[in-house]
């Protein structure tokens, strides 16, 4: 029997170690706790957008800490798109007027069903669902009326008049054969 008289006073080397080493892990990962703790932010549009293919529209938004605090960010700021196809597209975002809010210059290129996001810095992106973005107004396929009724309606006038010529010209016939 090996019989061993445990050391009184310091520690053992390895057990100092492996408390570094345990104390190291907590500080970097209290700093990583730490630095995403509250990192949340909400975005507000001013106004929902009626883009036209290929013309840039202003798309002014807010964004506040919290959902509470409006907060000025460094970079990081703009809208970003995606097309049915996967195309994305960022477009950059600049500080105007009161603190946290900016505006974006957007061009969406063509006719179609896009996901947008606003980039928000280092908080999160802010999804803003699907937009539609339709033809330009007088562009073709931006009628008034549906097509039943542009194209059946003058079809249907031209019939009428047919047959009324009709009409008139088979009881002028009758006329002269009674009056024979």
């Amino acid at each position: 029997m090996d019989q061993r008289t445990p050391r009184s006073g310091s520690p053992s080397l390895s057990r100092v170690a492996v408390g570094l080493i345990v104390t190291l892990f907590v500080v970097v990962g209290g700093f990583g706790a730490t630095a995403s703790a509250g990192g949340w932010a909400v975005s507000t549009l001013d106004a929902t957008p009626s883009p036209v293919p290929g013309q840039a529209i202003d798309v002014g938004f807010t964004i506040r800490q919290h959902g509470v605090t409006p907060i000025d960010l460094n970079e990081g700021v703009g809208i970003e798109i995606t097309a049915a196809d996967g195309t994305v597209q960022q477009f950059p975002a600049v500080l105007q007027g009161a603190t946290g809010h900016y505006v974006a210059s957007v061009v969406f290129p063509v006719v179609g069903d896009y996901t947008w996001s606003v980039q928000q810095g280092w908080f999160a992106p802010q999804e803003l669902g699907t937009l539609t973005v339709g033809p330009a107004p007088g562009a073709g396929g931006d009628y008034r009326f549906p097509a039943i009724v542009r194209y059946g309606l003058p079809a249907l006038a031209v019939v009428l008049v047919a047959l009324a010529l009709a009409d008139v010209i088979v009881n002028r016939r009758r006329r002269r054969t009674v009056a024979a």
